[in-house]
């Protein structure tokens, strides 16, 4: 029985080995994670790829948070803003869970540089100023 499943492992392995040979090329992914996060260039890639899930988490709704994609600004908004457009958007998720409030967005691609900056709002100072938690998944091509 252990035979079999070292075989079938072995010719899995060989299978998935060849078809990224015959397909598209190796990709990497990079996973970020970062707590109490300071305010400014929260996710700064250079290079290729799709930013596959972004996501930020805030103790308070008053930030603005800024993505702009090889040197154009794709978005820019408060956490309402994205809250209002969230249910009309695949890319963009954004809701208040136990007190925490989460910016999340999804396949974004870029060619050049990927720049996402965070800016506390007016009045926030020290803990409240910052991210309580960051995570980004980038997938280079």
């Amino acid at each position: 029985m252990a035979m079999s499943v070292v075989m079938a492992e072995e010719i899995a392995r060989r299978i998935a080995k060849q078809s990224r040979a015959v397909g598209e090329p190796k990709r990497k992914m990079k996973v970020i994670r970062v707590r109490d996060v300071e305010p400014g260039n929260v996710l700064d890639v250079p290079g290729s790829g799709v930013l596959r899930e972004f996501v930020a988490v805030s103790g308070t709704n008053n930030f603005l948070l800024d993505v702009i994609v090889d040197g154009e600004l794709l978005t820019s908004g408060d956490f309402n803003w994205y809250r209002s457009i969230s249910e009309f958007s695949d890319w963009i998720d954004a809701f208040e869970s136990d007190g925490s409030f989460v910016v999340r967005l999804s396949d974004i691609d870029f060619s050049e540089r990927l720049l996402v900056r965070y800016q506390p709002g007016s009045g926030l100072t020290g803990r409240q100023a910052r991210l309580s938690d960051m995570l980004a998944k980038i997938e280079f091509y």
